[in-house]
């Protein structure tokens, strides 16, 4: 018995442990398709960025788009970087601790 409020009462040793681990893999299959979906936009804005770095070269020469507009829009760019590099790394967090589960859970990892 234990005293987790989020955890439901009874014997941990009577869990099903095929049920759970087919869960958590799951769990973990879908995690790795969300890393996938925010790891994608990273690709995008890395090219942005560097297309944005080109449009700086020329805004000297003769286009010129506004430096407030170009500031603003890497802003904008890093910002968004930023925020998809963050949800990897959670990801990756809830990743590791959903392996770390089915390790436990696991009927090979019983005596």
């Amino acid at each position: 018995m234990h005293e987790y409020a989020n955890r439901p009462v009874g014997n941990p040793l009577e869990l099903d442990f095929l049920s759970t681990t087919c869960a958590l893999s799951s769990i973990g299959r879908v995690i790795q398709i969300e890393k996938m979906r925010v790891s994608a936009p990273l690709l995008s804005l890395e090219i942005i960025e560097k297309e944005m770095g080109c449009l700086a070269r020329l805004d000297s020469m003769e286009f010129d788009i506004g430096h407030a507009l170009r500031t603003n829009m890497q802003e904008m760019v890093e910002a968004e970087m930023n925020l998809c590099q963050n949800l990897a790394l959670r990801a990756d967090a809830e990743m590791s601790g959903t392996q770390n589960q089915v390790s436990v859970v696991s009927p090979t990892s019983l005596p």
